[in-house]
Parts: structure tokens; sequence; C-alpha cells
């Protein structure tokens, strides 16, 4: 049998971060973002430059390439 792996008490702070903050969308302004950030660092203990990089700048640039070529 597999076993079931228990949640974290990291992954419910963090979805609880989610919920409050920005309720699971994703961040628009860069205030909003800052917040998330930096209680985010404050769970994690550290401040993951390749985490931030991964999920909010690039999808920015991204966004932003798209509405350029329309």
């Amino acid at each position: 049998m597999p076993r079931v792996r228990r949640r974290s008490m990291k992954h419910t702070l963090n979805k609880l971060i989610d919920t409050m903050v920005h309720d699971n969308k994703p961040v628009k302004d860069l205030e909003t973002l800052i917040v998330d950030e930096a209680l985010h660092t404050l769970v994690e203990g550290e401040f993951r430059l390749d985490k931030f990089l991964r999920y909010h700048v690039l999808p920015r640039t991204r966004r932003k390439r798209r509405r350029r070529r329309r």
C-alpha cells in the first residue's frame, strides 16, 4: 500500500498566506507581490531568488512579450 503523505506545517502556512493575500489568483500589483514574498520568506526562513524569478519575474516578462506581439 502506498504511504499517505502528510502535509507539513510550512505547506499549510504557505497555503494560508496565498489564500489571505491573493486568494490563490496570480499576483498582479507590486505591493501585493512584495507582501506575499515577505510572508513566504518568513515561513521558509530564507529568501529564494530562484523561486522568485521562476514564479513572478519570468511569467510577467512572458505576458509582456505576448502583449507586444499582438
